[in-house]
């Protein structure tokens, strides 16, 4: 890679999570978040019963590594709901994205995730320029190069021509 990552700790984590934990309407920033908090910071968000044996049994600790191999594992998911025109999904996909760029700071994608003209075909646009960025495969079509650069997936889709 040729770009510098500079993580964010388990404090900031923690107090980002403290602190838009509750305008995190549907959750998916906080889902992504706190499962790379230690027991200690985590406890708070978790459910009463959820034990430090049973948090540690499935934790990882916060890595570069461990962050893009979880992009990367979820972005074959969040193509298959640009694919299916998938609108909810597919924006949950997005929000998912922007969670593991801010903590790999990645101010950039960040900034291009948030002009709203990055999203049109389900976000087809900003999966792709993180494929690109970070080496990731992106699926072979025509649907999908043509969403990618904003267009619809056929002449004849009713859905992406709404």
């Amino acid at each position: 890679m040729y770009w510098r990552i500079t993580l964010k700790t388990q404090q900031e984590i923690y107090d980002w999570y403290k602190q838009f934990a509750a305008k995190d309407i549907f959750g998916f920033t906080g889902e992504v978040l706190v499962a790379y908090l230690d027991y200690d910071l985590a406890k708070e968000f978790l459910k009463p019963e959820t034990t430090k044996e049973q948090w540690d049994e499935g934790f990882i600790p916060l890595s570069e590594e461990q962050v893009i191999s979880d992009m990367k594992y979820y972005m074959e998911f969040a193509w298959g709901k640009v694919r299916n025109h998938r609108g909810i999904s597919a924006g949950r996909s997005v929000e998912k994205m922007m969670a593991w760029l801010w903590l790999l700071d990645d101010d950039e994608l960040i900034s291009f995730i948030a002009d709203e003209n990055s999203y049109p075909m389900y976000g087809a646009p900003i999966l792709k320029r993180i494929c690109e960025k970070y080496n990731f495969p992106i699926p072979e079509g025509e649907d999908i190069e043509n969403m990618s650069n904003g267009l619809p997936c056929c002449p004849e889709c009713e859905e992406c021509n709404l």
